[in-house]
């Protein structure tokens, strides 16, 4: 998969190392630093060695609005190291709505996804996330806010 860091201006290719049911940890290639990050078809759940790191993630009622690619709500849970690495959670109350049907290529070919996007309110701040869903309802890419110093993460599926 190719997962960027927008704030960070960082981009890896990072590869599969380990599944846990629907649970897929990354890593990037030829990294002894152990960084990685853990998504659930397609959005990242969790990070680990990138400072202020996501810890773990509830998106499942999200993405069950997500996959089914119609309008709806949800609620999700974040959970984040701070500045002194102490873990906070986050709630944020979600809007969903189904946009247009669009292509996405990688080198594995273009695939053909609903663009669906959520928008998210927290205590002090509003994140709009965006996911392609293909027609099997798996997140092909997604743009997910992982956490007041992270920023955005954008996943793109290699193949």
């Amino acid at each position: 998969m190719l997962y960027t860091l927008e704030d960070r201006k960082a981009v890896a290719v990072l590869r599969p190392i380990a599944e846990n049911g629907a649970y897929q940890t990354w890593a990037s290639y030829g990294s002894s630093e152990r960084l990685s990050a853990t998504t659930l078809n397609g959005v990242l759940v969790s990070t680990r060695g990138l400072g202020n790191d996501l810890m773990s993630s509830r998106v499942e009622p999200l993405l069950e609005v997500v996959s089914r690619r119609e309008d709806g709500v949800a609620t999700i849970q974040q959970r984040y190291l701070d500045g002194e690495n102490q873990i906070v959670n986050l709630k944020s109350d979600c809007k969903i709505t189904r946009g247009e049907t669009e292509a996405v290529t990688s080198v594995a070919g273009s695939v053909q996804g609903v663009r669906m996007t959520a928008e998210c309110w927290q205590a002090n701040r509003s994140v709009v996330n965006s996911y392609l869903v293909d027609a099997n309802g798996a997140v092909v890419q997604s743009r997910h806010w992982a956490g007041p110093t992270m920023g955005y993460s954008t996943i793109q599926r290699l193949r």
